[in-house]
């Protein structure tokens, strides 16, 4: 594959607060300093380490911690990346971390 954008791998952990089992349909995303906003990458399964998991469909039990990875194909020129992730409950809060990139 060959592409004019550039990867970023991003490591995480997500702790499921509720008292039921949840599933995640939409993952965390990437923001850039421009407000663009991009989603993990489509093969990312490609790319991940041995037994490493992607968050999508990924059951997250009550009370419990679980740790994923996920590429990102940003724009060449993006600057700014921040790493946005929800609480799992419906319309969660949103939170942002800066990536350093």
């Amino acid at each position: 594959m060959k592409t004019e954008g550039k990867f970023v791998f991003v490591h995480f952990k997500v702790t499921n607060k509720s008292n039921k089992e949840e599933r995640l349909f939409e993952g965390p995303k990437v923001r850039d300093s421009k407000g663009r906003e991009f989603k993990a990458h489509d093969h990312e399964y490609a790319y991940l380490p041995a037994n490493a998991k992607s968050i999508s469909l990924e059951a997250l039990p009550s009370s419990l911690t679980r740790e994923f990875w996920s590429v990102y194909e940003v724009a060449p020129d993006s600057t700014g990346l921040m790493f946005g992730a929800r609480e799992v409950a419906f319309a969660g809060v949103e939170k942002t971390v800066a990536l350093g990139l």
